[in-house]
């Protein structure tokens, strides 16, 4: 027993999956959106952390490291003199 969709069905499935896969792809970008908005919604100017035997200044409003330095109140100096919430 064969079965056979006719074309009006084979294309509302067509139509149905490319809805859903626009769908898909609209919430990854919003989630992806919010995911960067939060993170630039740090109370703080400047977060300092240790990357091996480095110790980092990372600006919480472009994201990029500012300060490095093997001293770490060489950072925090920078840090708190660029920033004014370390």
């Amino acid at each position: 027993m064969k079965i056979t969709l006719s074309k009006r069905v084979l294309a509302l499935i067509l139509v149905i999956a490319l809805a859903l896969s626009a769908v898909n792809t609209y919430l990854i970008f919003d989630l992806r959106r919010a995911l960067q908005d939060a993170a630039r919604d740090s109370t703080y100017d400047y977060v300092i952390f240790q990357d091996g035997d480095v110790y980092k200044a990372k600006n919480q409003a472009s994201g990029y490291i500012d300060f490095t330095s093997a001293d770490a109140s060489l950072v925090i100096s920078q840090a708190i003199a660029e920033g004014d919430t370390v």
